[in-house]
């Protein structure tokens, strides 16, 4: 199988311009993946809207399942399984699974049952067995993964998480948990390892990311990325104390497949899923709410009093290096929002930058209500200006080139082998390349915009 380029022909990169374009003449290629579907055709019209005219009264209660199943006994397999992770050493035991190493192995095997409880209820955990390179587990859980953009079914490439102790006291060298990624709106297969490397680097903790080759039921389902989970094993690699609310900002789907973004505007707090800690009835994250709403003078110190407002403006400075579109300063999604009991203030940290790299997306119009109140008070946005010239000095000597061409050469294989990717393989290398040119010339794509 064909290694990928150091320099991509100008033919690799038509073909991929062609394949867009022809069948994307208005949106182009950062479009092709969303508009797969009916589903994804729907989040495409809905993004034209304002978040205002998409925002509706909740028709019931989320009814998401949370099953609690209980606690069994690990069997004695003969085999390694690593169980009772201990918080001091999750950095060293996980890190391996989350290098450019290797594309690691995760065998799935599913009852008929199972699958067809998935194609039922995807989002409903059902049993499976797993093994995970050489390690085989106790019976884990499985769901698909995914909304409006990247929901698959069985019968395509599904996304999928694993939740390795929802049955059996067990877990993977300090996992608990997998995130399967499908990369269908992830049209290079390297943007969450790139992206996410440059969070780290400036300094917004944000998960790690590695490869994983899928199969289910013997069935190649091929190339995915595996992102670190947003858990209380990543708060303890993260925080000093761990034992803060962690709350999950994505927006809340409801059972018609309407949709709602949750922000700190007085109408939407509820929705926010608390994933770890304590239910406190929002009271926490109403409090952001309240300081917004008082709209004083200075936002940023005023912000500051409940928000890490150096560390959001690092997080939203950094979105926009990206192009970030999908992230919360732009589009009021995918992020997280920890309460440090250290000091009771918020943190806010990155999720799902598969469609970053987007030449759209709107730096001086911010619609996050942080970012907002900020963008509008001339002092906070010419330090968020400033922000933006410090991410770009560390992104200049991050090394994001070489995290790049490194993880490109370790999937070259398997990118031309996934036999349920949805892009041509000369796409995606052509998208690889793109993304080479992102890196060099970002710097002097941002002057445009002032910042």
């Amino acid at each position: 199988m064909p290694s990928v380029p150091t320099i991509y022909s100008s033919a690799s990169v038509a073909e991929w311009q062609h394949d867009c374009s022809n069948e994307f003449p208005m949106w182009g290629c950062a479009f092709q993946s969303r508009l797969t579907s009916m589903r994804t055709l729907l989040l495409s019209f809905l993004m034209a809207c304002s978040p205002a005219e998409i925002v509706r009264e909740p028709p019931k209660s989320d009814t998401t399942p949370t099953t609690t199943e209980d606690t069994l006994p690990v069997a004695d397999t003969g085999i390694e399984v690593i169980t009772g992770a201990g918080e001091a050493e999750e950095g060293d035991r996980t890190a391996r699974y989350f290098d450019l190493s290797t594309i690691h192995h995760a065998d799935l095997t599913l009852s008929e049952a199972a699958v067809a409880s998935l194609y039922a209820d995807p989002y409903t955990y059902v049993e499976a067995e797993l093994t995970f390179d050489d390690v085989v587990l106790q019976p884990v859980a499985v769901r698909i993964k995914g909304r409006l953009g990247s929901f698959r079914e069985l019968s395509g490439k599904p996304a999928l998480k694993v939740d390795l102790n929802r049955y059996h006291d067990q877990d993977l060298g300090g996992l608990e948990r997998l995130n399967f990624n499908n990369m269908v709106q992830d049209s290079a297969m390297t943007h969450e390892v790139v992206a996410y490397a440059l969070f780290n680097a400036v300094g917004v903790p944000a998960p790690r990311v590695g490869y994983v080759w899928v199969t289910i039921n013997g069935e190649d389902y091929g190339l995915y990325s595996h992102v670190e989970v947003y858990d209380d094993t990543w708060l303890a690699r993260t925080y000093e104390d761990p034992t803060g609310n962690l709350y999950d900002g994505d927006y809340h789907l409801w059972p018609d497949w309407n949709y709602t973004f949750i922000d700190f505007d007085g109408h939407t707090e509820h929705l926010f899923a608390l994933d770890e800690g304590e239910d406190v009835a929002q009271a926490d994250l109403l409090g952001i709410t309240a300081v917004l709403s008082a709209g004083g003078a200075d936002p940023y110190a005023d912000l500051d009093e409940v928000v890490d407002m150096a560390l959001f403006l690092e997080m939203w400075a950094t979105e926009a290096w990206l192009g970030h579109y999908d992230g919360y300063a732009y589009n009021d999604n995918n992020y997280r929002v920890y309460f440090d009991p250290s000091d009771g203030r918020a943190r806010l940290h990155p999720w799902d930058p598969d469609w970053a790299f987007y030449a759209s997306t709107p730096l001086t119009n911010p619609t996050g209500e942080l970012a907002y109140a900020c963008w509008s008070a001339p002092s906070c946005r010419q330090q968020f200006i400033a922000t933006v010239d410090a991410v770009s000095q560390t992104a200049e000597g991050a090394g994001l080139d070489a995290i790049l061409n490194e993880a490109a050469a370790l999937i070259a294989d398997a990118v031309a082998a996934d036999p349920r990717k949805e892009y041509s393989t000369a796409s995606v290398f052509a998208a690889q390349e793109a993304q080479r040119s992102w890196i060099v010339n970002r710097d002097q794509d941002l002057t445009a915009y002032g910042l």
